[in-house]
């Protein structure tokens, strides 16, 4: 007779695969008849903030923070698909495997990133009046596979689309910092 009984990492009852051992990710829940399994992997539209949407997001910060998302991601084997940048947020498409989870690889994202562009810029935390980089939350929504490219626009039109924003006017004082 099979163990029916919920398990840790499971929420509803489901069918195990060895009854004496829960299931591991990637073996499919069976819910009368109906098989919930996952993807191999999943895509996500995932936006932060820099601290308070001050404007941090240009000019060689800018290059920096680019650049180092992509290596951290490289590094972590987080596959971005799309990344747009403006002033004051960003916009990712992140393709994650099974084993990934989202809240892990955004953090490591804005950790790691946050850390090492303070350590390139170490008067931008002073200049901006912020103690931390990003803002502690993200957003983020599952992308099916058939809306990949209508996502991959929106991600990289962000430029080109200012005037939709409702911003204050960029203060004199707000321009963008450089490596002198």
């Amino acid at each position: 007779m099979k163990d029916t009984r919920p398990h840790s990492g499971c929420g509803r009852r489901c069918r195990r695969f060895q009854p004496a051992v829960g299931h591991t990710r990637g073996q499919y829940h069976t819910l009368k008849g109906v098989a919930l399994g996952t993807m191999e992997t999943q895509l996500y539209h995932v936006w932060f903030s820099s601290r308070q949407r001050k404007w941090l997001l240009q000019g060689d910060v800018e290059e920096a923070i680019q650049s180092l998302l992509m290596k951290v991601a490289k590094d972590k084997g987080i596959k971005v698909l799309a990344l747009g940048m403006m002033a004051d947020h960003v916009h990712l498409l992140l393709e994650l495997g099974q084993e990934q989870d989202l809240g892990k690889a955004v953090n490591l994202l804005k950790g790691v990133t946050a850390r090492q562009v303070f350590q390139q810029f170490p008067d931008l935390r002073m200049d901006a009046g912020v103690e931390h980089f990003w803002q502690k939350r993200y957003g983020y929504k599952l992308v099916p596979r058939g809306a990949v490219e209508s996502v991959v626009n929106y991600i990289n039109s962000q430029r080109d689309r200012p005037d939709e924003l409702d911003r204050p006017p960029r203060q004199p004082d707000a321009a963008p910092f450089r490596v002198r």
